[in-house]
């Protein structure tokens, strides 16, 4: 009767057969696993560099800080239904307003139906009304594909430095 070696000691006969060489030198034809994973961890290292700088222009970008710009911002988010942009635009006491579904829930039934009506939002136009140190009114006219447009103001204050809207 023959019994044939377990899968291990094959394995390890294998590996006793190997040649044996200096650190770092590797046969022609081969790749060391060291010089591998190196690569690898390096490749790993320059993506997150990467993610990390896309994400900290798209940061840097987050709000502009002109009156008029702030205005288009929201009223454009407002539109596309985008509660936490409005949110970083308005003031501190209107922000968790805006990020509670709850509460904004008729607020974008009525902007639906507003874009049903009116064909879709094809853009939102700005203009100052008045502009003070601290408190900003911006004429905003927002225009639909049909051309039923709609102008009302946005009252704008700075907050630590930054316009904000707030009604």
């Amino acid at each position: 009767m023959v019994i044939e070696p377990h899968h291990a000691q094959v394995r390890l006969m294998r590996l006793s057969q190997v040649r044996k060489r200096p650190a770092g030198q590797i046969e022609r034809g081969k790749t060391s696993t060291h010089h591998s994973m190196k690569t690898t961890i390096h490749s790993i290292n320059i993506l997150a560099i990467f993610l990390a700088a896309i994400l900290l222009s798209a940061c840097g970008q987050s709000l502009p800080n002109t009156p008029e710009a702030v205005a288009k911002q929201f009223v454009t988010a407002m539109f596309k239904q985008d509660f936490k942009t409005m949110a970083a635009c308005a003031t501190k006491d209107q922000q968790s307003f805006l990020l509670n579904k709850t509460s904004t829930k008729p607020m974008a039934e009525n902007i639906k139906k507003q874009l049903e009506d009116r064909g879709g939002l094809k853009s939102v136009e700005t203009s100052p009304v008045s502009v003070s140190d601290q408190k900003a009114t911006v004429k905003v006219t927002i225009v639909f594909e049909t051309g039923k447009n709609i102008e009302t103001t946005q009252n704008l204050v700075k907050e630590d430095g930054v316009w904000k809207v707030f009604e």
